[in-house]
């Protein structure tokens, strides 16, 4: 069996309790032994900030994570600026799912997805 961590709508580019998006990665990692992986469905920072947002939280957490778009990760931006730039840098871990499209995560279990709005 496969476990993975789903988060949604983190907006890890506002002050949290568990110190931004690298201390958020590591909080999941360290309370969650079971999991191989995270998925996050949207709305993970603003679009001038995303990058560093998830570097940050994939430093922490150093499991692989997938990860959709949400509406509010292109605030600041444009949806052509942003679906380029996340196109450069999301290239295997983390894993843009619009992207990548079928991931097979075991030889009987794949994941996929577009976006998360």
């Amino acid at each position: 069996m496969v476990k993975l961590v789903w988060c949604s709508d983190v907006h890890l580019n506002f002050p949290n309790q568990y110190g931004g998006p690298y201390g958020f990665g590591e909080w999941l990692r360290d309370n969650d032994d079971t999991s191989v992986g995270c998925v996050i469905s949207g709305d993970i920072a603003e679009g001038v900030s995303l990058q560093q947002v998830m570097k940050g939280f994939s430093e922490g957490y150093g499991k692989p994570i997938y990860f959709v778009s949400g509406n509010h990760d292109y605030y600041g931006s444009s949806w052509e600026a942003v679906n380029k730039s996340t196109a450069e840098w999301a290239i295997g871990d983390p894993h843009w799912l619009r992207k990548e499209g079928v991931i097979e995560l075991a030889p009987d279990l794949a994941i996929c997805g577009n976006e998360g709005w």
